[in-house]
């Protein structure tokens, strides 16, 4: 394999930012690199190696690739914009930012105002200013960047004036900067992928480029560290930025750090104009397939030892996998494979192949993992973000502890649903909560995170018509496994018996089915679910 990435030597910049300390080298954040953060992610759910110098197709693909015309419009510095292939973006005028604060500089008493006017329920953090009452708003773009930044809990965000950011010795980083913000503070995989695909689709964009975007200047993430654990996601993170991965920020305890140049760790990077994505659309990876065909041509490019499927079938070849986790938060395993086992098997499948990818899977190994299967049963887990890399038809089933509407759309199958891939979720199995990871037992949030133990005939309700799909679709399919068997032992076990996998300690007094019912939700949600595998063992009813 040829060196794909030079270590470049940079003198160190001209800090944009104020200085409280020195680091030696870039360690290891303090934080568990690999957990996720309670409180945020639930938001989310609610809502919902370096630069590659010796790549010059990079820009050659960014400048002529295949691009249409598109209209162009008017350069917008602070407010809500919609790009031209449905992307809600935000444009943030004066800007600075950290792991927990943000403030907003106004540089005159009249805009000081327009502030006060438009954002009333923004606190003032400024020494300088003298308050002022607030009056009525003429200025819709201070109005839709003041709802963003609000909107946003994580962080505590205030008002300055000029003055007030020059006595800390700042002074911004202009031009526009992408700003990577995202409500995870460690390293995760999924999060690094959408704002990856987000940064990637705006550089494709010519309408975005030459109105209302301009070309990206920096990159800036005030809360995500740099993925030190997950090569995958730092390659794509150094292929996709391109140049101004020279000048991109991140995270670094409380502080931030350039990530080449100097090593100056900094209380505050301001930025003359930030552009952020929409939170409540962050999670999709793709909007339409001409999305698709240009980034694939760019990452097959770019990562150019990774295994490919191009070729003339339309189709993944006819391979079943099992996706297994071995490190995050909760390896969400499935506690009783040979209900997945007679759920193919009475698809006349007899066999499968598990896999996994993590923090030490090389870009290739886990291109390689997503190109080789037609077929992918999977936790909900951020490896599934892989499929960005997926070519031909192909389908994933991922499967989860979950109520119905626990999660209205899985993340993951935002960006699927625009390419070739038959994505269907398999939810109201039983989850095992003694494996819950988190000391809030996953009983009202984070229930994906759970062990669990399936339902034959959940699982063939999806099941099923995947392979209705599959075969329709794909000869290989339909050649190999042409109809599903009708074996009497493959049959779904009857009556169902909870019991025989979920311990449980009940009586007519017990207070158990009704603690289920509270926890889980099921009987106001799923009456068929509750009535069958509580109710009848427990004697409650819906």
């Amino acid at each position: 394999m040829n060196s794909k990435f030079l270590i470049a030597s940079i003198a160190a910049t001209t800090l944009l930012c104020g200085v409280s300390g020195i680091a030696t080298e870039f360690v290891e954040d303090q934080m568990a690199v690999m957990e996720m953060d309670v409180a945020t992610e639930d938001r989310l759910h609610d809502l919902m190696t370096v630069r590659g110098l010796d790549r010059p197709a990079f820009d050659s693909l960014h400048a002529e690739g295949n691009l249409r015309q598109r209209r162009a419009y008017e350069r917008k510095d602070i407010g809500k914009f919609t790009t031209s292939f449905g992307a809600t973006m935000y444009a943030h005028k004066n800007i600075c930012g950290n792991p927990s604060n943000v403030r907003v500089v106004a540089e005159t008493p009249e805009e000081f105002q327009t502030w006060r006017s438009c954002c009333p329920d923004m606190a003032v953090a400024s020494t300088t200013a003298a308050e002022v009452t607030p009056g009525t708003c003429s200025d819709t773009g201070v109005e839709e960047s003041c709802q963003a930044l609000l909107g946003n809990k994580d962080y505590k965000t205030e008002l300055w004036m000029l003055e007030d950011m020059e006595a800390l010795g700042l002074s911004f980083l202009e031009g526009s900067s992408y700003w990577w913000n995202t409500h995870q503070r460690s390293e995760q995989f999924g999060h690094i992928v959408n704002r990856v695909m987000n940064l990637f689709h705006l550089k494709n964009d010519e309408a975005f480029m030459e109105g209302e975007g301009g070309s990206f200047d920096h990159l800036v993430s005030t809360r995500m560290v740099w993925p030190k654990k997950t090569a995958h996601g730092r390659n794509m993170i150094e292929a996709v930025s391109g140049d101004i991965f020279e000048d991109s920020w991140w995270r670094k305890n409380e502080q931030l750090q350039q990530t080449l140049g100097s090593k100056d760790q900094v209380d505050w990077v301001c930025m003359r104009r930030a552009i952020e994505v929409d939170w409540g659309i962050a999670e999709r990876t793709f909007w339409n397939k001409e999305q698709q065909t240009t980034w694939l041509e760019f990452a097959n490019n770019y990562f150019e030892d990774a295994p490919s499927t191009a070729g003339d079938a339309n189709c993944a070849p006819p391979i079943v996998k099992v996706l297994y986790r071995v490190e995050g938060s909760g390896n969400r395993l499935t506690q009783n494979y040979d209900a997945l086992e007679r759920a193919l098997a009475r698809q006349g499948i007899t066999d499968y192949e598990n896999v996994t990818v993590s923090s030490a899977t090389s870009s290739e190994g886990q291109i390689g993992a997503f190109r080789d299967f037609g077929l992918m049963f999977s936790p909900h887990s951020s490896q599934l973000k892989n499929s960005i890399f997926i070519e031909k038809i192909a389908a994933i089933v991922e499967m989860r502890g979950t109520y119905p509407g626990y999660i209205l759309e899985s993340p993951f199958s935002m960006g699927p649903d625009k390419q070739d891939v038959i994505y269907e979720e398999s939810e109201s199995h039983l989850p095992d909560f003694d494996t819950c990871p988190e000391a809030h037992g996953c009983t009202s949030q984070k229930q994906y995170k759970t062990d669990i133990y399936l339902i034959d005939e959940r699982l063939d309700a999806i099941l099923n018509g995947v392979l209705d799909k599959l075969r329709s679709q794909c000869p290989e399919w339909a050649a190999k496994y042409p109809s599903a068997s009708d074996t009497p032992a493959l049959a779904v076990p009857t009556p169902y018996d909870p019991t025989t996998i979920v311990p449980v300690s009940c009586t007519d007094t017990s207070p158990s089915c009704g603690t289920w019912d509270e926890l889980n939700k099921v009987c106001s949600v799923y009456e068929d679910w509750a009535s069958r595998f509580c109710g009848a063992f427990c004697k409650f009813q819906c």
